[in-house]
């Protein structure tokens, strides 16, 4: 992993121990469904019902691709930690779901990576 590179954010897996530097972090956090419960006699607005359980979804992100530090395909779940550049940490159980390389021409060599949490995800206000 190219350590001089990038402003200090990081992705770690806690089974396998692969990490990679992160170049952008996309959407991670939780979302709950809702259902409609509007019916014949709800007048003027619609209602919902909120699910009591959450889920952490699938965050996306970019990350520097170094081919002699490939990612792990595991069909179990571990933990990934990312710790962002002021120390502070976001944590789950999830796997990777897709690795999707980019090459451009005079830039870092990059990766598309989609994980799927699969649990409680710790540090975003949960």
């Amino acid at each position: 992993m190219s350590e001089d590179l990038g402003h200090g954010t990081v992705m770690t897996f806690g089974t396998s121990g692969w990490s990679v530097n992160i170049v952008d972090v996309g959407d991670v956090g939780w979302e709950r469904e809702t259902v409609d419960s509007t019916h014949l006699g709800t007048s003027d607005w619609k209602t919902y019902l909120f699910s009591r359980l959450r889920d952490g979804g699938s965050p996306t992100m970019t990350v520097q691709h170094d081919p002699s530090n490939l990612p792990p395909i595991s069909t179990t779940a571990e933990t990934i930690t990312i710790t962002l550049f002021d120390s502070n940490t976001i944590a789950f159980s999830g796997g990777l779901s897709s690795y999707k390389i980019s090459v451009a021409s005079e830039t870092l060599t990059t990766a598309q990576v989609t994980l799927k949490v699969s649990g409680a995800v710790t540090g975003v206000g949960t």
